[in-house]
């Protein structure tokens, strides 16, 4: 038994590894992907969209992956920096946060 969480410890710490050195090509290719693939990019997306005040929260899942799949394709340059940071960039162009007006 101990042998079978050990296991199941180093895979799961491997996979986390894994997905810190994701970048935006490995993302437009699960966008592009099978199915469990296209459902991975769009819960990663609509993970890093929902604590990102700007984005309204109208903007249904799929908007938020077309948002950020045509990023990706309109800008292969930085395709391999990190996909977090992609996602971020491409949603704060599409929803950047309104100016307020200074007070006083």
């Amino acid at each position: 038994m101990k042998k079978i969480l050990v296991a199941l410890l180093a895979f799961v710490s491997l996979s986390a590894f894994a997905e810190l050195k994701q970048d935006g090509n490995q993302l437009l290719n699960d966008i592009n992907g099978n199915d469990i693939k296209y459902m991975f990019a769009m819960g990663y997306i609509r993970g890093l969209s929902d604590n990102m005040p700007c984005v309204p929260s109208s903007v249904t899942n799929g908007q938020s992956l077309d948002v950020v799949k045509k990023y990706l394709e309109q800008n292969p340059e930085y395709r391999h920096e990190y996909m977090g940071i992609l996602v971020t960039k491409a949603l704060n162009k599409a929803y950047p946060c309104k100016k307020t007006a200074p007070k006083g």
